[in-house]
Order: C-alpha cells, then sequence, then structure tokens
C-alpha cells in the first residue's frame, strides 16, 4: 500500500528551475517525483553528509571531513554500500554526462 503523500511548496531560482527541468525531462520522471526521491535520498545518508551538503561544515575543516567521509564509504563493502534505515545496498554506477552542462 502506498504511503500517504504531503505537498511541499519551494522556491527555485529562474535558474535552478530551468536546471530542474532539464533533469527531469532527462530522467523521464515528473518534478515532483524527482524532487521526491532526492529528499528521501538526502534524508537517508549520514548526518555527516547531511551536513556537508548543507554547506554547515566550516570551509577550512571542509576538506579533510570530505577526505575523511570518502575513507569510510570506500570502507563499507567495497562498491555497495548499506543504507542505515532501509538496509538496501546502493551500487555505485557510471552515468551519463551531466545533461545540464551540455
Amino acid at each position: 500500500m502506498n504511503e500517504p503523500r504531503q505537498n511541499l511548496n519551494i522556491e527555485l531560482t529562474a535558474t535552478n528551475k530551468d536546471r530542474l527541468e532539464k533533469l527531469r525531462n532527462w530522467n523521464g520522471m515528473t518534478q515532483k517525483e524527482m524532487v521526491s526521491r532526492v529528499l528521501g535520498w538526502f534524508c537517508d545518508q549520514d548526518r555527516v553528509v547531511q551536513q556537508i551538503i548543507l554547506g554547515q561544515i566550516p570551509e577550512d575543516i571542509a576538506p579533510d571531513v570530505a577526505t575523511l567521509m570518502l575513507k569510510r564509504m570506500n570502507e563499507d563493502t567495497g562498491q555497495t554500500r548499506k543504507t542505515k534505515k532501509r538496509g538496501r545496498s546502493a551500487l555505485v554506477v557510471e552515468i551519463p554526462s551531466d545533461p545540464i552542462k551540455r
């Protein structure tokens, strides 16, 4: 059974809205579906990863934190990593080049 959905309104700059539209189109999904997946992924991340993404790590230590996080992620079962909440494996795969930079 599907989980009940909630609506969330967000404000984007025109540039980011265009970028979102290109990514949405390139991936063949709706904006709601794409944003929902990205936010779900973000919420499943380690708290330190969330803080890095949100820019809450001081600039002077950010490179060291990023290096430590990459080392820790690399030590997790090779190319796969289990998410804590869902226990699923996330495969590291190569994807085609960024459609925004084309």
